[in-house]
């Protein structure tokens, strides 16, 4: 009886001290990833039939992320937004259109899945680190409470010790998918989706240029027409 209690106790202060580490981890995390002044990299969707690492791919996208100082870039696919200071521009490479917003001050925003994080973080159950081979990289897994609201049961995070960038984050979803014949699909499977973040402040990823609105279109008086990197886009100002 005893033993088991000392191995309960045991238990339960080494998840504390993981709880506490991935904290601290987590903070660290935000100052480097987020709150740095400027910073790019690529990204990498890969949605997965089921929870299993080698289960089979659904899909593949990819994106990125840019900021420079209060300028930023989020892509995922072909649609992504350019923030700055006093305005928003939505554009969608498919559709060929661009869509202007003027807002007011400067809206600083975190990338969406940190946004997501952050949120998921309010919920969590317990905190356990996964054994890696993968050398200045730490994995946790983060348990969350069975919330309606979270859309999954737990997630993966893995940190590089070095840069503390986020390499890689991984959702495993409670629901399955919609039924859809024509992926593939049968409504059965409950996915996992990885993102995966590479190509750190590599100076391929984009053009200083694309954080300008004049990259994107002119002004004169009132109307809006696309630049010669956007020909035969429809530009228009919305409110």
């Amino acid at each position: 009886m005893k033993k088991s209690i000392y191995i309960l106790l045991f238990s339960a202060i080494n998840c504390l001290a993981f709880s506490q580490t991935f904290e601290k981890d987590m903070e660290t995390v935000y100052k480097n990833f987020v709150s740095a002044s400027k910073i790019a990299y690529n990204i990498k969707y890969v949605l997965k039939e089921n929870h299993n690492d080698n289960s089979r791919i659904i899909s593949q996208n990819t994106g990125r992320y840019i900021k420079s100082k209060s300028k930023c870039i989020s892509q995922y696919a072909t649609k992504y937004t350019l923030t700055v200071p006093g305005e928003i521009l939505m554009v969608d490479k498919d559709e060929k259109f661009i869509r202007v917003k003027k807002q007011a001050g400067d809206d600083k925003k975190d990338p969406d899945f940190m946004s997501q994080l952050k949120e998921y973080n309010k919920g969590i159950d317990k905190v356990t680190r996964l054994t890696t081979n993968k050398k200045d990289v730490i994995t946790y897994n983060v348990q969350l409470k069975n919330i309606a609201l979270y859309g999954i049961s737990r997630y993966e995070i893995s940190i590089n010790t070095k840069t503390f960038y986020m390499e890689q984050m991984t959702l495993f979803y409670k629901q399955p998918l919609k039924k859809d014949p024509q992926n593939n699909i049968q409504g059965t499977e409950v996915p996992r989706l990885e993102i995966i973040f590479s190509d750190f402040n590599n100076q391929k990823i984009y053009n200083e240029a694309e954080l300008e609105t004049g990259f994107y279109y002119t002004k004169d008086n009132k109307k809006l027409s696309p630049t010669a990197n956007f020909k035969n886009y429809d530009v228009k100002e919305i409110f």
